[in-house]
């Protein structure tokens, strides 16, 4: 039998994918030259208004007080968050030595992430591919973005 995702669940990913994104980032521009730390620290707020948008669809959706109750309990937090990390974002921590290299990482990242919703669209009704397409597009446009500054 497939796994079914609501679209709330899918949404809260997103938001721990975005915001695992941010911390990405924000730590590699830690160990940046100037130049390279500004690029970085702006797919950082790239990543923070991704998630802003995702949140804003998640509100815009009528999710029942259980269901709410389940999403936001911390062992489902946790699991997003452990997930995001160590699927969309397990990279190794060593210094870069380019604004290219640095893109190239975020390039790969983003690519991943658009596979893994991707490959959700297969497990999904109509409802959540819906939201689901929303996410990919989001994404799509930050790959294209750091492939165009390359």
């Amino acid at each position: 039998m497939q796994p079914k995702f609501t679209g709330a669940e899918v949404l809260q990913l997103a938001i721990s994918m975005e915001e695992e994104g941010a911390k990405f980032y924000e730590k590699y521009a830690t160990m940046a030259d100037l130049e390279l730390k500004e690029v970085l620290l702006g797919m950082a707020e790239d990543e923070k208004e991704h998630a802003r948008i995702f949140k804003s669809m998640y509100n815009d959706l009528q999710v029942d007080v259980s269901q709410e109750n389940y999403l936001f309990s911390d062992e489902v937090q946790e699991f997003f968050a452990s997930y995001a990390k160590n699927e969309g974002f397990n990279r190794s921590q060593a210094p870069i030595d380019s604004v290219r290299d640095a893109l190239k990482i975020g390039a790969e990242t983003e690519r991943i992430t658009i596979n893994y919703y991707t490959n959700l669209l297969e497990y999904a009704n109509d409802k959540v591919k819906e939201v689901l397409e929303r996410i990919i597009k989001e994404e799509e446009k930050h790959l294209a973005r750091l492939e165009a500054l390359i």
